[in-house]
């Protein structure tokens, strides 16, 4: 029989995906030179959501006082920008990467009830493979784990798995890539602007490129990427492949110097396993 790419997850989709992956996986880079530089997360999860809003509202033609939107960006796109700041600064990169993607667990299941999506074996053994992949990743470097690394974690992972439940939701009832990938930036910057009062860092040229550089690529592109797939995909595997973001991380580490050690290696294979096993089918 012959190999074919599944109906879910058909290329069209999975290369956006993996694109919008590549990108965040640029994001602890960036938000560890932003805060070595004096910013603190109030200024990096507020002008990040900023600089990507105001891209944002250059593409929107319709639909950006959307409530569905505007729950999306309120509740999941603003939280996560900031949350997940804070927990790299109290984590380190590695923890806070494992907690973070534990988020595929919560949409595999939720999609089963909230979209209607299958829950098979498939998609149980991708999972595995995948989470295991995560922890073999993030942990190879250390980190402090404890009762705030572990609330800040899921925090970060609840927001995430919301953005994907609420995009492929609306996805599937007629929302286009523009305005789900879009249209959550532009309320997350009405959240977290405000909170630029609660700031105790500075912001100089090198915080500066680094936030400006969160808010094109990783957020403003990337998120468009990322629903461009969630309009092919389902919300269960679309997860899975996103998961793929840690790999290319050890990949610009490995440019910067980095080993990835035993650990790295055996933890991107089964990441990539788990990518194939929901993105293909004989």
């Amino acid at each position: 029989m012959n190999c074919q790419v599944r109906d879910v997850g058909s290329k069209s989709g999975v290369i956006p995906l993996l694109l919008a992956a590549f990108l965040w996986s640029t994001i602890g880079l960036a938000t560890k030179r932003a805060l070595n530089a004096g910013s603190d997360a109030f200024w990096i999860g507020g002008m990040r959501a900023g600089v990507s809003a105001v891209l944002s509202l250059i593409f929107l033609r319709r639909r950006v006082l959307d409530f569905k939107l505007a729950l999306i960006g309120i509740f999941f796109t603003g939280p996560l920008y900031l949350i997940y700041v804070f927990s790299v600064m109290h984590s380190g990169m590695g923890i806070a990467a494992v907690l973070l993607y534990t988020a595929p667990v919560i949409v595999i299941i939720l999609a089963k009830f909230l979209l209607n999506e299958s829950l098979n074996t498939r998609k149980l053994i991708a999972l595995i493979l995948s989470f295991s992949g995560i922890v073999a990743v993030g942990l190879r470097g250390g980190g402090n784990l404890d009762l705030v690394a572990i609330a800040l974690g899921l925090g970060s992972s609840l927001s995430y798995s919301g953005i994907i439940l609420g995009v492929r939701k609306l996805a599937v009832s007629g929302y286009d890539e523009i305005e789900l990938g879009l249209g959550p930036q532009v309320w997350a910057a009405l959240e977290l602007l405000p909170l630029l009062s609660l700031s105790r860092g500075s912001l100089n040229l090198d915080s500066m490129i680094s936030i400006v550089y969160l808010g094109i690529f990783p957020s403003f592109l990337a998120y468009y990427l990322h629903a461009m797939g969630l309009k092919r995909i389902e919300a269960g595997p679309a997860s899975i492949i996103s998961n793929l973001e840690p790999i290319s991380a050890l990949i610009l580490g490995i440019f910067l110097g980095e080993q990835p050690g035993l650990l790295g290696f055996l933890g991107s294979a089964l990441i990539i396993s788990s990518a194939i096993i929901v993105s293909w089918r004989r």
